[in-house]
Protein backbone atom coordinates (compact mmCIF):
# COMPACT_ATOMS: atom_id res chain seq x y z
CA UNK A 1 0.00 0.00 0.00
CA UNK A 2 2.60 2.13 0.73
CA UNK A 3 4.67 2.08 -2.65
CA UNK A 4 1.15 1.60 -4.38
CA UNK A 5 2.03 -1.83 -5.90
CA UNK A 6 -1.80 -3.34 -5.93
CA UNK A 7 -0.58 -6.20 -7.82
CA UNK A 8 -2.83 -9.07 -5.89
CA UNK A 9 -3.69 -7.07 -3.03
CA UNK A 10 -7.49 -8.33 -3.10
CA UNK A 11 -6.53 -11.98 -2.96
CA UNK A 12 -4.39 -10.76 0.35
CA UNK A 13 -7.40 -8.58 2.30
CA UNK A 14 -10.60 -10.17 0.37
CA UNK A 15 -10.38 -13.41 2.84
CA UNK A 16 -10.48 -10.71 5.72
CA UNK A 17 -13.20 -8.61 4.55
CA UNK A 18 -15.47 -11.89 4.10
CA UNK A 19 -14.80 -13.21 7.48
CA UNK A 20 -17.07 -12.97 10.23
CA UNK A 21 -13.76 -12.74 12.87
CA UNK A 22 -14.02 -9.07 13.97
CA UNK A 23 -10.66 -8.81 14.20
CA UNK A 24 -9.79 -9.29 10.84
CA UNK A 25 -12.77 -7.40 9.73
CA UNK A 26 -10.82 -4.09 11.46
CA UNK A 27 -7.96 -5.12 9.88
CA UNK A 28 -9.68 -5.04 6.22
CA UNK A 29 -10.99 -1.97 7.54
CA UNK A 30 -7.48 -0.20 8.45
CA UNK A 31 -6.34 -1.31 4.98
CA UNK A 32 -9.05 0.13 3.37
CA UNK A 33 -8.35 3.49 4.91
CA UNK A 34 -4.35 2.80 4.15
CA UNK A 35 -5.34 2.51 0.35
CA UNK A 36 -7.75 5.61 0.27
CA UNK A 37 -5.60 7.59 1.60
CA UNK A 38 -3.00 6.89 -0.42
CA UNK A 39 -5.17 7.31 -3.61
CA UNK A 40 -6.54 10.17 -2.50
CA UNK A 41 -3.52 11.73 -2.40
CA UNK A 42 -2.25 10.33 -5.77
CA UNK A 43 -5.77 12.58 -7.03
CA UNK A 44 -4.87 15.36 -5.55
CA UNK A 45 -1.25 15.46 -7.01
CA UNK A 46 -3.02 15.08 -10.04
CA UNK A 47 -5.05 18.00 -9.79
CA UNK A 48 -2.33 19.86 -8.62
CA UNK A 49 -0.23 19.13 -11.25
CA UNK A 50 -3.25 19.91 -14.41
CA UNK A 51 -2.76 23.00 -12.70
CA UNK A 52 0.37 23.46 -13.61
CA UNK A 53 2.03 25.25 -17.19
CA UNK A 54 2.97 22.46 -19.74
CA UNK A 55 6.03 20.56 -19.83
CA UNK A 56 7.44 16.73 -20.09
CA UNK A 57 7.82 16.57 -16.83
CA UNK A 58 4.47 17.30 -15.82
CA UNK A 59 3.23 15.61 -18.56
CA UNK A 60 4.97 12.06 -17.07
CA UNK A 61 3.93 12.91 -13.84
CA UNK A 62 0.33 13.21 -14.50
CA UNK A 63 1.05 9.77 -16.88
CA UNK A 64 2.41 7.34 -13.87
CA UNK A 65 -0.25 9.10 -11.58
CA UNK A 66 -2.98 8.20 -13.62
CA UNK A 67 -1.49 4.68 -14.19
CA UNK A 68 -1.80 4.02 -10.34
CA UNK A 69 -5.46 4.68 -10.20
CA UNK A 70 -5.51 2.65 -13.41
CA UNK A 71 -3.66 -0.30 -11.72
CA UNK A 72 -5.72 -0.27 -8.49
CA UNK A 73 -8.94 0.12 -9.99
CA UNK A 74 -7.79 -3.25 -12.04
CA UNK A 75 -6.28 -5.06 -8.85
CA UNK A 76 -9.10 -4.18 -6.36
CA UNK A 77 -12.23 -5.70 -6.55
CA UNK A 78 -16.00 -4.51 -7.18
CA UNK A 79 -16.40 -3.92 -3.35
CA UNK A 80 -13.57 -1.97 -2.98
CA UNK A 81 -13.80 0.46 -5.91
CA UNK A 82 -15.43 2.82 -3.98
CA UNK A 83 -13.57 3.43 -0.75
CA UNK A 84 -13.64 4.80 2.61
CA UNK A 85 -13.92 8.62 2.01
CA UNK A 86 -16.12 8.56 -1.18
CA UNK A 87 -13.23 7.94 -2.93
CA UNK A 88 -14.47 6.20 -6.31
CA UNK A 89 -11.47 5.19 -8.12
CA UNK A 90 -13.20 4.44 -11.52
CA UNK A 91 -14.66 7.81 -11.17
CA UNK A 92 -11.50 9.87 -10.45
CA UNK A 93 -9.49 8.24 -13.41
CA UNK A 94 -12.54 9.43 -15.77
CA UNK A 95 -12.04 12.57 -14.44
CA UNK A 96 -8.45 12.95 -14.90
CA UNK A 97 -8.64 12.34 -18.38
CA UNK A 98 -11.45 14.40 -19.05
CA UNK A 99 -9.53 17.26 -17.47
CA UNK A 100 -6.57 16.09 -19.82
CA UNK A 101 -9.01 16.57 -22.74
CA UNK A 102 -10.36 19.62 -21.56
CA UNK A 103 -7.12 21.35 -21.43
CA UNK A 104 -5.80 20.07 -24.69
CA UNK A 105 -8.98 21.56 -26.46
CA UNK A 106 -8.65 24.74 -24.82
CA UNK A 107 -5.32 25.15 -25.89
CA UNK A 108 -6.37 24.37 -29.40
CA UNK A 109 -8.41 27.28 -28.98
CA UNK A 110 -5.83 29.80 -28.34
CA UNK A 111 -3.89 27.99 -30.87
CA UNK A 112 -6.96 29.08 -33.44
CA UNK A 113 -6.93 32.57 -31.84
CA UNK A 114 -3.61 33.29 -32.36
CA UNK A 115 -3.46 31.70 -36.03
CA UNK A 116 -6.50 34.55 -36.85
CA UNK A 117 -4.37 37.27 -35.80
CA UNK A 118 -1.59 35.42 -37.76
CA UNK A 119 0.37 36.01 -34.33
CA UNK A 120 3.40 33.91 -34.66
CA UNK A 121 4.39 33.73 -30.95
CA UNK A 122 1.18 32.67 -29.83
CA UNK A 123 0.80 29.93 -32.15
CA UNK A 124 4.31 28.37 -31.83
CA UNK A 125 3.94 28.62 -28.04
CA UNK A 126 0.52 26.89 -27.98
CA UNK A 127 1.66 24.59 -31.06
CA UNK A 128 4.47 23.28 -29.02
CA UNK A 129 2.31 22.95 -26.11
CA UNK A 130 -0.99 20.88 -28.12
CA UNK A 131 2.08 18.55 -29.37
CA UNK A 132 4.04 17.76 -25.67
CA UNK A 133 0.92 17.38 -24.44
CA UNK A 134 -1.15 14.83 -26.76
CA UNK A 135 2.13 12.94 -27.84
CA UNK A 136 2.34 12.51 -23.90
CA UNK A 137 -1.17 11.81 -22.97
CA UNK A 138 -2.39 9.99 -26.60
CA UNK A 139 -3.78 7.26 -24.79
CA UNK A 140 -5.94 9.37 -22.91
CA UNK A 141 -7.45 11.28 -25.98
CA UNK A 142 -10.49 10.97 -28.33
CA UNK A 143 -10.40 10.15 -32.29
CA UNK A 144 -11.95 13.58 -32.35
CA UNK A 145 -8.59 15.25 -30.37
CA UNK A 146 -6.28 13.40 -32.44
CA UNK A 147 -8.05 14.59 -35.66
CA UNK A 148 -7.92 17.94 -34.25
CA UNK A 149 -4.44 18.09 -33.41
CA UNK A 150 -3.50 16.75 -37.00
CA UNK A 151 -5.19 19.64 -38.33
CA UNK A 152 -3.56 22.00 -36.14
CA UNK A 153 -0.08 21.10 -37.04
CA UNK A 154 -1.37 21.06 -40.84
CA UNK A 155 -2.23 24.66 -40.59
CA UNK A 156 0.73 25.98 -38.56
CA UNK A 157 2.94 24.66 -41.16
CA UNK A 158 0.60 26.22 -43.54
CA UNK A 159 1.10 29.87 -41.74
CA UNK A 160 4.80 29.58 -41.78
CA UNK A 161 4.76 28.95 -45.56
CA UNK A 162 2.01 31.72 -46.10
CA UNK A 163 5.17 34.17 -44.66
CA UNK A 164 6.60 33.93 -48.15
CA UNK A 165 2.99 34.77 -50.36
CA UNK A 166 2.53 37.37 -48.12
CA UNK A 167 5.95 39.35 -48.72
CA UNK A 168 5.51 38.39 -52.44
CA UNK A 169 1.63 39.66 -52.63
CA UNK A 170 3.15 43.11 -51.24
CA UNK A 171 6.01 44.00 -53.44
CA UNK A 172 3.70 43.11 -56.05
CA UNK A 173 1.19 45.61 -55.15
CA UNK A 174 4.09 48.39 -55.23
CA UNK A 175 4.16 47.84 -52.00
CA UNK A 176 0.80 48.89 -50.90
CA UNK A 177 0.18 48.97 -47.03
CA UNK A 178 -0.40 44.98 -46.00
CA UNK A 179 -2.16 44.75 -42.82
CA UNK A 180 -1.38 41.37 -42.45
CA UNK A 181 2.33 41.54 -43.31
CA UNK A 182 2.26 44.66 -40.51
CA UNK A 183 1.55 41.70 -37.61
CA UNK A 184 3.37 39.00 -39.25
CA UNK A 185 6.65 40.63 -39.03
CA UNK A 186 6.76 41.85 -34.98
CA UNK A 187 5.08 38.71 -34.32
CA UNK A 188 8.18 36.79 -35.90
CA UNK A 189 10.66 39.21 -34.27
CA UNK A 190 8.75 38.26 -30.87
CA UNK A 191 9.15 34.41 -31.26
CA UNK A 192 12.80 35.07 -32.70
CA UNK A 193 13.82 36.89 -29.50
CA UNK A 194 11.97 34.45 -27.02
CA UNK A 195 13.51 32.84 -24.22
CA UNK A 196 10.89 29.99 -24.94
CA UNK A 197 13.30 27.02 -26.26
CA UNK A 198 10.19 25.76 -28.41
CA UNK A 199 10.26 28.81 -31.39
CA UNK A 200 13.87 27.87 -33.00
CA UNK A 201 11.77 27.05 -36.09
CA UNK A 202 10.13 30.27 -36.14
CA UNK A 203 13.21 32.45 -35.46
CA UNK A 204 14.41 30.82 -38.78
CA UNK A 205 11.45 32.07 -40.35
CA UNK A 206 11.73 35.38 -39.54
CA UNK A 207 15.45 35.16 -40.67
CA UNK A 208 14.66 33.74 -44.00
CA UNK A 209 11.33 36.11 -44.17
CA UNK A 210 13.79 39.31 -44.11
CA UNK A 211 16.48 37.64 -46.70
CA UNK A 212 13.84 36.88 -48.72
CA UNK A 213 11.88 40.89 -48.27
CA UNK A 214 14.82 42.68 -48.36
CA UNK A 215 16.16 40.91 -51.76
CA UNK A 216 12.33 41.31 -53.36
CA UNK A 217 12.62 45.09 -52.74
CA UNK A 218 16.31 45.38 -53.90
CA UNK A 219 14.99 44.05 -57.23
CA UNK A 220 12.28 45.87 -57.89
CA UNK A 221 14.31 48.71 -56.98
CA UNK A 222 16.92 47.59 -59.53
CA UNK A 223 14.27 46.99 -61.85
CA UNK A 224 12.93 50.81 -61.38
CA UNK A 225 16.25 51.96 -61.70
CA UNK A 226 16.70 49.68 -64.97
CA UNK A 227 13.13 51.57 -65.78
CA UNK A 228 14.74 55.68 -65.55
CA UNK A 229 17.88 54.64 -67.07
CA UNK A 230 16.43 53.97 -70.10
CA UNK A 231 14.04 56.90 -70.26
CA UNK A 232 17.01 58.71 -69.74
CA UNK A 233 18.30 57.34 -72.89
CA UNK A 234 15.58 57.98 -75.00
CA UNK A 235 15.45 61.61 -74.08
CA UNK A 236 16.20 64.15 -77.04
CA UNK A 237 19.88 65.72 -75.88
CA UNK A 238 20.09 69.86 -76.60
Amino acid sequence: IRDQDFQGIKEFIMPFANSKDQIKQQKFKQWCNKIASSLSTTVSEINRDLERAISEEMCHSITNQVKVLEHAKKELSSRLVKLPGGLNIGKEVQSAKTKIREILEALIEAFNVHYRNMNFEGMGISHHSVILLSSQMEVHLTPLNKRTVKDLREKFDQAVISVSGFIHRFVQSAFQEDGRLLQIFPSLKRASESVNPELPKLSNTYETSQKELTEKINEAFNVCNDIASQKKLLLPTQ
